[in-house]
């Protein structure tokens, strides 16, 4: 089975970041495009990527601050 492009761009963290951030252009909060995207990983790994949006923000948020 071949991947496709946008499965292998969730795979990495830039990825999953650039589809969240997308969402948050049509949806009203942030845990509701978090919810996409990992709906969008979920229909392609058959597993969430994070835990919860918690999870996902706090190591965002790191990823974030250690490139400052």
């Amino acid at each position: 089975m071949e991947l496709s492009e946008q499965a292998i761009k969730l795979l990495t963290t830039s990825g999953f970041d650039q589809e969240f951030f997308k969402n948050l252009a049509t949806c009203k909060t942030k845990k509701e495009a978090y919810d996409k995207t990992e709906e969008l990983y979920q229909s392609f790994f058959k597993k969430r990527r994070y835990s919860s949006f918690e999870s996902y923000r706090v190591v965002r948020d790191a990823r974030i601050t250690q490139k400052r």
